[in-house]
């Protein structure tokens, strides 16, 4: 079915960053993913007592997201944003996942009417409720 490609997602990040100025941000995403050569998930198939999952070891997805982020360097700063974002689920058990996503966001209404752009190479794990 067309649906079973989405997912949407509800995530809180801490973000933690060693670079130039090294900050610290935390806060809410709200993201929708498409996944469009394979399923969002697992795909049960039911016939009599017979139950069959399928599900692809790699599942790239593409997506946009709305994001808040509070900034903790000097001064506390508080941005809500978007983002588009790339990246591929690696299936590791039955319910268990890697993640790996490249995302490209921006934000607005920092301090004195302040911008953000953020560019982030994300590495995770997820588990599928």
């Amino acid at each position: 079915a067309f649906l079973d490609h989405f997912s949407a997602n509800v995530s809180y990040n801490y973000l933690k960053s060693d670079g130039i100025g090294g900050d610290t941000s935390t806060g809410i995403d709200v993201a929708m993913k498409w996944y469009p050569i394979t399923y969002s998930g697992y795909k049960n198939y039911e016939n009599g007592p017979m139950t069959v999952s399928i599900s692809q070891l790699f599942r790239p997805y593409v997506g946009f997201a709305l994001r808040q982020r509070e900034f903790v360097l000097v001064l506390t700063t508080n941005y809500i944003g978007y983002g588009f974002f790339v990246g591929t689920d690696y299936q590791l058990h039955q319910q268990w996942f890697l993640n790996f996503e490249l995302r490209q966001d921006m934000y607005f209404g920092g301090s004195q009417d302040a911008e953000a752009d953020m560019m982030n190479i994300m590495l995770g794990a997820g588990y599928q409720f």
